[in-house]
């Protein structure tokens, strides 16, 4: 045991004029030493020696126990009951800053023994342990899940590009499809999607053979760009489910409602033979008095258990 690169700082005495000062100069020097261990390095405050000794047995790729923590002292032991590593701290005089007063460096165990350094690594640590390589950086590292996805699927922006060439595509592969594809210009004159709505040829030649009851419904995206997916479903003389058309907008509001009813009428005509179900978002209401006045509609106060 003993002194390690440097002589020990002076003992700190907030009593005496100028004590602050000598504190946060140690904590300044502290900070510049990095994770390096010396009798004297003063540490902000327990969780920050905590913080740095995890930091510096990652590096140095060894495990450490507490053998011994409390309000003013915290003493840490190589993992190996043979080793003489270890490191002794205590909490200064009316402060939170720790001082190491002892320490004895040299580990004599087995690498196997060491093996388990990696349970060090908390989320607290490897954050602060990659902290300095993004500081002043205008965004964070992508998670790498995010990346492989995007590299596998595409990204969802590039998507949203695709989709005239992927309508067009699937009105060739499939006659009579029905599909439209709404945007909006932007400030800078770029065009933004907005609505999207098809309804394959299948679905609109069995329609004639369905049962005369729509059930239309939508639910929220996730993702970075939201909106809601938008149905119109079906029931055969099977009582199996026939879906017929679907579309894509920003939200369940009057105007996506009314816009995506509106396209749905080009295939299913207003008949007074025709029950619309669903729940009871007021946009659907009223977007169904205006597009299908005739219809009939039937609201569904709560979810039916299957």
């Amino acid at each position: 045991m003993g002194v390690f690169g440097r002589d020990a700082a002076p003992d700190l005495d907030n009593n005496i004029d100028g004590g602050n000062t000598v504190v946060k100069q140690a904590i300044d020097d502290a900070t510049y030493e990095g994770d390096d261990i010396f009798v004297g390095r003063v540490y902000k405050n327990k969780e920050d020696f905590k913080l740095k000794m995890a930091i510096h047995a990652l590096q140095r790729k060894f495990h450490f126990r507490h053998t011994r923590s409390d309000k003013k002292v915290v003493l840490l032991n190589c993992v190996a009951d043979s080793c003489p590593w270890r490191v002794y701290v205590i909490r200064l005089e009316d402060c939170d800053n720790y001082q190491v007063r002892s320490a004895c460096l040299e580990h004599t165990c087995s690498v196997e023994a060491r093996s388990n350094y990696h349970k060090q690594a908390s989320a607290r640590v490897v954050g602060e342990f990659m902290r300095p390589q993004y500081m002043g950086a205008g965004s964070g590292p992508r998670p790498g899940e995010g990346i492989a996805m995007d590299g596998a699927r595409g990204s969802m922006g590039n998507s949203y590009s695709l989709l005239p060439a992927y309508l067009h595509a699937l009105k060739a592969a499939n006659p009579g499809t029905l599909t439209a594809l709404e945007t909006i210009v932007d400030e800078l004159g770029n065009q933004r999607f907005k609505y999207l709505f098809f309804a394959l040829a299948a679905s609109i030649n069995g329609l004639k053979f369905m049962r005369k009851v729509i059930v239309i419904d939508g639910v929220h995206l996730r993702g970075n760009y939201g909106g809601c997916v938008i149905t119109a479903s079906a029931q055969d003389g099977n009582f199996q489910i026939f879906p017929v058309a679907f579309g894509i907008v920003d939200s369940e509001n009057d105007r996506a409602w009314e816009w995506f009813l509106t396209m749905l009428r080009q295939i299913l005509p207003n008949d007074p033979t025709v029950t619309f179900v669903s729940d009871m978002h007021s946009s659907i209401y009223s977007s169904l008095r205006k597009v299908y006045e005739i219809s009939g509609y039937i609201m569904i106060y709560g979810k039916i258990a299957s």
